[in-house]
């Protein structure tokens, strides 16, 4: 998730702490403003894996 959403942090969580699950709580609830790859990592992993999607 770090990885796929690197560039979306600083743009949408900047100021969260790392290691909180501030910067995770953030971007999911800024999911309409990530990219695309930050979103499908966020979907698919921790906390939110499977949010979002229909089964």
């Amino acid at each position: 998730m770090a990885t796929a959403c690197k560039d979306d942090i600083p743009k949408v969580c900047t100021g969260k702490e790392h290691g909180q699950g501030e910067v995770r709580t953030c971007l999911e609830a800024n999911k309409d403003k990530v990219s695309a790859g930050c979103k499908a990592a966020l979907e698919t992993t921790g906390p939110g894996k499977g949010q979002g999607q229909t089964r």
